[in-house]
């Protein structure tokens, strides 16, 4: 049993907490809203971000920092990527020299074009550079809390504290594989939320799977186009954090990325459906990051491409997917 703080207190975060709770582990919440702490120890439910599901009493909600992180072993990092680089710098006073932290932010910085991974090890100090571990793989947030059996990959520069991470999650429904290909799994963690939203503006276009499949299959071939310039090891991709991940948020009714690309394909604007989400939808930036890469390696995305025209410029999303697909027709790119 150990004392584990999870900071940041949205869908998966929450899940976590539940799932860790199943191994008797204590757990503590860091969130900044008043009501979610409130929601969480109070009503033993995160009304906001994971609702209808019954918390256990071994978990309990913050706002402090210090409180959630004083003798945790294990702090995992559960805000949105793009808060990430803050949060490191503000727990930094609360780490222990056996402090480990767990990333599952799934992203790239948007500023220095850095993993989640880098980002944390830059911002710490030279004692606890070592000490990071990445989770990634199909985990939609209600499932893992409802107990549906779930597959992850945890990945790390120290081999050391890739066995006892395992431990703490790994149980009869949450199993957990380590990899060593910790880009490549980031990687596909950061990828699959663009091509889902180009698989729900299939959905909302009112396509059945033909075509939504083809434009995964597109999709994969550019993370894999990617990935050769990167460096990742291509039998990560066809694991839990790469094709496991990009089935499960293609296909998946609760995935925000898919279901912002619905909205798109049903005629919203991107700042409308944005809202209707009400959480950050990771592939938005993701966009414009993966661009920017392809340009700095100078080989092409046209898909993401194509999805740029349609999530920033106001493409109608029929024509986008049609041109898409015509110079797939043509053997434009590969």
């Amino acid at each position: 049993m150990e004392k584990i703080a999870i900071l940041g207190s949205g869908n998966m975060g929450t899940a976590l907490a539940v799932h860790l709770s199943r191994n008797n582990h204590i757990i503590s919440i860091y969130s900044i809203e008043d009501q979610t702490v409130l929601n969480i120890n109070e009503f033993r439910e995160n009304k906001k971000y994971l609702p209808n599901i019954r918390l256990s009493d071994n978990i309990s909600a913050t706002k402090e920092l210090e409180v959630a992180c004083k003798d945790a072993k294990f702090i995992l990092i559960a805000v949105p990527s793009f808060a990430v680089g803050g949060l490191i710098k503000q727990i930094i006073p609360y780490l222990h020299e056996s402090s480990i932290l767990i990333n599952i932010a799934k992203g790239i910085d948007e500023k220095t074009s850095l993993f989640m991974t880098q980002l944390i090890e830059n911002e710490l100090p030279l004692e606890f550079k070592n000490n990071i571990v990445s989770l990634s793989g199909p985990s939609i947030a209600n499932e893992i809390a409802n107990g549906v059996l779930t597959c992850v990959d945890i990945s790390s520069k120290n081999n050391s504290i890739l066995e006892p991470t395992r431990q703490i999650f790994q149980h009869e429904l949450f199993k957990v594989f380590i990899n060593n290909d910790i880009i490549g799994m980031q990687l596909g963690g950061f990828f699959k939320n663009i091509i889902a939203i180009g698989a729900g503006i299939c959905d909302g276009l009112g396509h059945n799977t033909n075509l939504k499949a083809a434009l995964i299959t597109k999709g994969f071939a550019e993370l894999r186009k990617l990935a050769r310039v990167l460096g990742a090891d291509p039998h990560t991709l066809r694991g839990m954090s790469g094709l496991g991940d990009l089935i499960d948020t293609c296909f998946c009714a609760d995935s925000r990325n898919r279901r912002f690309g619905e909205m798109l394909g049903k005629g919203m604007s991107t700042q409308d459906a944005k809202q209707a989400i009400g959480q950050v939808v990771e592939g938005i930036s993701a966009i414009q990051i993966a661009l920017e890469l392809a340009r700095a390696h100078n080989i092409r995305l046209e898909l993401v491409e194509e999805l740029e025209h349609a999530v920033f410029y106001g493409k109608n999303p029929n024509i986008m997917i049609h041109d898409f697909f015509n110079k797939v027709a043509a053997n434009e790119f590969e």
